[in-house]
């Protein structure tokens, strides 16, 4: 087992979404997806503990193999983070206009980290979660057909019965 086996078990890990609203701006989404991808993907050490586990490795490789893998999620980071960012600019101004496509996702994988972004009409703005992607529903409003037919046979059987 090498250094980055190691963090695909035991490197930090998250999961959140971003909700894109009918009203929001590329550069809202931007901001958000720059200061969360920020402050939760970043480099790390496997424990002392478990370091001691690998004593196999000579003269530190586990130390380089992972200052290695650090430098690399900082890549991808970046890289992510910019890929992400361009296909939201081009995506949402054309799901916003409903010029034939009705919604987006992106999911950006760093490391054991997760960020979903999708496009949500019923929200304003944009909106960070814990958690896989939840869309807002329309409100149920099918109870005012079966009201009416109600009314309707109530009022049918007044009218028959005098």
């Amino acid at each position: 087992m090498h250094t980055p086996s190691l963090d695909e078990h035991l490197g930090p890990q998250s999961q959140y979404s971003i909700a894109v609203g009918k009203n929001a701006s590329p550069a809202q989404v931007r901001q958000i997806v720059n200061k969360h991808v920020e402050t939760t993907v970043n480099g790390h050490q496997i424990s002392t503990a478990m370091e001691k586990r690998f004593t196999w490795l000579a003269d530190g490789d586990s130390q380089t193999a992972q200052k290695l893998f650090n430098h690399f999620l900082m890549q991808d980071r970046r890289d992510g983070v910019e890929l992400t960012n361009r296909v939201v600019e081009m995506l949402l101004p054309q799901v916003q206009l409903a010029n034939g496509m009705t919604h987006f996702e992106r999911e950006l994988r760093l490391g054991r980290h997760q960020l979903h972004i999708h496009y949500d009409p019923l929200r304003e703005g944009v909106e960070i979660y814990h958690g896989r992607p939840v869309r807002k529903t329309p409100p149920d409003r099918s109870w005012i057909g079966c009201l009416g037919v109600i009314v309707a046979i109530v009022i049918v059987l007044l009218l028959l019965s005098k």
